[in-house]
C-alpha cells in the first residue's frame, strides 16, 4: 500500500497558479513543475530533494483568453526539450487557436506558434477544450487531439513546432483519453459522451 509523509512542505513561491502538470524543462535531470497564470507560464525548478527553486517565467504574447486548466506538454519539435502547447484566441483576429511554445531547455519558452483551433468558438473559451498529446498517424511526430463538444479534432504534428489543419469525426465527446484500446500497435481514443445520459466510446484507428 502506497503511503505518504503527513505535512508536506508547501512550495507556491509566487506561482499562484491551480493547475499544473511535471516534467524536466531545463535538462538537470529533476522534476519541474509547469503551470499557467494569466499572461504567463510558470516553471517552478525542482530541487531533486522534494522542493522547489523560484519560479521562471515565460511571457505569452499574442493570445488572449488563455485556457489555464488545459494545456499539453510534450517534444513538438523533436529537439529532446519538453514543448507546451495551449488553447487561447489571437490577440489580434479573435480566432481560436492551439499556440505551441517551444522549450529553450534552461525552464523558459520561445515566443507562441498558433495554429487554427476548428471548432472551438471564442465567446465559450476556455471551458470549452478537453485536449491530449499523442503520435496519431504513426509518423514519430507529436500531434494534438481535442473534443469541442460536437466533433473530434486531430491537429497532426509538422515535427517543427506547428501543426496541419484538423482531420475531424463527428463526436458529442466532453472528454477523452488516448490508448492502444484493441491492440493493433496504433493510438486509439476513448471518448466520454453525452450530457444526461453519459458513456464511453472508442474510436480505434483504421488500417
Amino acid at each position: 500500500m502506497a503511503q505518504f509523509l503527513p505535512n508536506f512542505a508547501q512550495f507556491d513561491n509566487g506561482a499562484g497558479f491551480s493547475f499544473f502538470v511535471q516534467g524536466d524543462f531545463n535538462g538537470d535531470g529533476k522534476t519541474d513543475i509547469i503551470g499557467i497564470r494569466v499572461g504567463e507560464l510558470v516553471v517552478l525548478p525542482g530541487n531533486g530533494t522534494g522542493g522547489f527553486g523560484a519560479p521562471l517565467n515565460t511571457t505569452i504574447t499574442g493570445l488572449n483568453n488563455v485556457q489555464l486548466n488545459q494545456f499539453i506538454v510534450g517534444d513538438f519539435n523533436n529537439d529532446g526539450r519538453l514543448d507546451v502547447a495551449l488553447f487561447g484566441t489571437d490577440a489580434l483576429t479573435g480566432t481560436s487557436v492551439v499556440a505551441s511554445l517551444l522549450g529553450k531547455g534552461n525552464g523558459t519558452f520561445d515566443a507562441p506558434r498558433e495554429t487554427v483551433a476548428l471548432g472551438v468558438i471564442p465567446p465559450y473559451f476556455p471551458n470549452s477544450v478537453t485536449a491530449i498529446g499523442g503520435d496519431f498517424n504513426g509518423d514519430a511526430k507529436l500531434d494534438i487531439a481535442y473534443v469541442t463538444g460536437s466533433q473530434i479534432c486531430v491537429l497532426l504534428g509538422n515535427g517543427d513546432g506547428t501543426f496541419s489543419s484538423a482531420v475531424t469525426t463527428a463526436s458529442n465527446g466532453l472528454t477523452l483519453a488516448a490508448g492502444d484500446f484493441n491492440h493493433d500497435g496504433k493510438l486509439d481514443l476513448a471518448i466520454v459522451t453525452g450530457q444526461r445520459h453519459r458513456g464511453c466510446s472508442r474510436l480505434c484507428a483504421p488500417g
